[in-house]
């Protein structure tokens, strides 16, 4: 043999002994190219890196499967599974906005076009402070702008939201939109509810002990009155204070997501003249919402404690005050963090939050193949198979054959959405908006323009569906749909057709099952076929799911995180929804698995059968890291608990767990009593 030769085959050994051993590239690296072996192997190691074997896992199982995770993903903030998808997303974006292809549509160079001008807009600094004032005089004069000339009897603050929503759609003080009709989702209503806060949950801002969000947000106000504006140092302060102060009380009107509430009990449908008595002398319904919306509506969909509390906090609040929120609540739209170390990241973010449809579906056209679709769609299908044949067991006899049967036609009637946009008309939608690459303020005063247009325009058509804006599926109980975002679908992160189905079903399949319970948890239970409101439920079942449930309240307060006990929650409709996900789609896995025992449902290095994969899957899809100083705000205001509970809660309830892990009777993640719904 030459030598040549001998050169020859040894590079490629070399090569192939480099792609078996899959641990020279990380999951992230993973593509098409590399063969199911090599992605396989890839993925094993990184399961192995996150386990902690020390740890026994009948007393811990959070820690045994993730107790290295925040070893090799060390973070200031939060970080998770999801937080891991959003930035390999954030990657794909950043690649395709630094090219020119070929195949861009006009609506992908606008895309760019806006990014561009947002990395740039540093070089613009000098010149925002004058932008920004032209702005407010568009809708009046800021008071900590003015000083002494500011004149409050020149101030009609009804009349400055209600321009702001109708010339941008920017929802501020009140939402004042199309949505569903509660009873009949065909007809399109006004909504008259609370906007977005900055702070997600009601907690943030009411809790004193719950403190660092509240200073975060009150820093970033002054910082923001100062670099944008030119606002003095002590009087940024002070204005932000007062701003804060006056976001706060506004807050004590929010919808609380951890209270055992439903839709009918939050939202009223009224007519017009009603509202309009109600809140006069404080606002005129009538002139606030015409000028909004360019029309005069019959009837209003009223969220009654958030407008209750606002019109008591408007009787005293300082007009000087309520100016500087109005007007810093709408600048926030064109600030952009330009002095923030992480610019390009910020510029992605904002230019994901301005073209979230148009830009999901570049980038699902740019990285993403067929088999996507093919994959959920199995997944979908065998768990709601698995549901079905549920349904039809022994095992939830507690609920009246009735109640059963609708269960059973509530669950054929659930429909799966990948949100790919692809059959958007988005030239169509965003043909008037005007984008070049050096403006960053001009541009986002053309999209917003739009905006309005666009909000106005949609009391012409049915109602609006609503759409997911992260990487999370989402159950639209009002809908009865199941909306699955692109970005959970990246490969190798959740799923793999390469990977076992053990895997894929333990973790991808849980967070789809997830989400069809959701359809029967204490909220989506209250819906029908069509997603419309209707009591289905006899009093009796009704009566022992509340039972049920309360025995998920008293689980979970017991557990500590942060040095806290996790708060009782009276609305428990995520722990049900995980702790039904993981029977669902463990049954879904077997019964796949009776019909194809020969496949080869392992992964190279990880010496568990194929159940103890499913269960390890399922607790690694739930590995999370955070700063210990933010525990307990996590915990306060997330309606759901935090990751480590979400995979010991569902297991301590799951007696095939116990089997399959040998974990003795009184162990932690064996207890005697186990809460169980579905």
């Amino acid at each position: 043999m030459s030598h040549n030769i001998v050169i020859f085959y040894a590079l490629v050994s070399l090569l192939l002994v480099k792609q078996n051993q899959g641990s020279e590239i990380s999951v992230a690296e993973l593509n098409a190219q590399h063969t199911p072996s090599v992605i396989r192997q890839t993925k094993a190691t990184e399961m192995l890196k996150y386990f902690n074997t020390s740890i026994d896992p009948c007393e811990d199982f959070f820690e045994f499967t993730c107790g290295n995770f925040a070893k090799h993903h060390p973070t200031n903030t939060t970080l998770n599974t999801f937080v891991i998808l959003e930035n390999a997303m954030f990657d794909k974006i950043k690649n395709e906005m630094h090219v020119e292809d070929s195949d861009d549509t006009d609506v992908d160079k606008k895309i760019k076009n806006f990014y561009r001008s947002c990395i740039i807009a540093w070089d613009w600094m000098g010149s925002y402070k004058h932008k920004f004032q032209n702005l407010i005089k568009e809708f009046g004069q800021m008071p900590v702008l003015e000083g002494e000339n500011w004149r409050e009897s020149d101030f009609d603050w009804s009349s400055t939201v209600s321009r702001i929503i109708y010339k941008t759609g920017i929802q501020i003080l009140f939402e004042i939109g199309s949505t569903s009709d509660l009873q009949d989702n065909s007809i399109n209503r006004v909504a008259f509810a609370q906007p977005p806060f900055d702070l997600k949950d009601i907690s943030l801002y009411m809790d004193e002990s719950l403190s660092i969000a509240k200073q975060i947000r009150r820093q970033t106000i002054a910082r923001d009155l100062r670099q944008y504006l030119g606002v003095r140092r002590g009087l940024n302060a002070k204005t932000a204070h007062e701003i804060l102060d006056f976001e706060t009380s506004l807050a004590r009107g929010m919808i609380d997501y951890k209270l055992n509430v439903n839709l009918s009990e939050i939202f009223r449908l009224v007519p017009i003249e009603t509202v309009q008595e109600k809140y006069l002398p404080v606002w005129d319904t009538k002139k606030l919402v015409t000028e909004a919306l360019g029309f005069t509506p019959d009837l209003l969909l009223i969220q009654p404690g958030y407008l209750d509390n606002t019109f008591e906090v408007m009787k005293t609040a300082s007009l000087k005050t309520v100016a500087n929120f109005l007007f810093y609540q709408y600048l926030t739209n064109f600030m952009n963090d330009i002095y923030d170390q992480q610019q390009e990241k910020n510029c992605i973010k904002n230019t994901r939050n301005v073209f979230f449809q148009p830009l999901v579906n570049l980038i699902y056209r740019k990285y993403f193949k067929e088999d996507i679709k093919e994959g959920l769609d199995f997944l979908w299908h065998e768990l709601k198979t698995a549901f079905e044949n549920t349904l039809k067991s022994d095992r939830l006899t507690w609920m009246s054959a009735a109640t059963r049967q609708y269960t059973s036609q509530k669950l054929k009637a659930i429909n799966l959405e990948l949100e790919t946009y692809e059959h958007n008309n988005f030239s169509e939608e965003l043909e008037s908006v005007d984008i070049n690459h050096y403006d960053y303020v001009y541009n986002m005063k053309s999209i917003l323009k739009r905006q309005g247009e666009l909000a106005r325009a949609k009391f012409n058509k049915p109602p609006p569906p609503i759409m997911p804006d992260g990487f999370s599926p989402i159950n639209v109980i009002t809908e009865n749909v199941v909306k699955v975002p692109i970005g959970i679908l990246q490969p190798y992160y959740t799923w793999s057709s390469s990977y076992p189905y053990a895997y894929n079903f333990g973790s991808l399949g849980f967070v789809v099952a997830h989400e069809i319970l959701h359809g029967f948890d204490n909220s989506g239970r209250t819906c029908d076929t069509n997603g419309n409101l209707l009591n289905w439920w006899d009093a009796e079942s009704e009566i022992k799911f509340h039972q049920h449930a309360r025995c998920f309240v008293d689980q979970y307060k017991s557990y500590s995180y942060g040095g806290r006990l996790l708060p009782e929650l009276a609305n428990q409709d995520e722990n049900i929804a995980d702790n039904g996900g993981l029977h669902l789609a463990y049954e879904a896995y077997l019964s796949w698995y009776e019909k194809h025992q020969d496949d080869e449902e392992s992964f190279p290095g990880l010496e568990y059968n194929n159940r103890q994969l499913f269960l390890i899957s399922f607790g690694q899809l739930l590995c999370a890291t955070s700063r210990s100083d933010l525990m307990a705000e996590l915990a306060a205001s997330d309606v759901h608990v935090p990751e480590k509970f979400r995979v010991i809660g569902p297991l301590s309830n799951f007696g095939e767990f116990a089997k399959e892990f040998e974990c003795a009777v009184g162990s932690v993640m064996n207890p005697e009593n186990k809460c169980v719904i579905y």
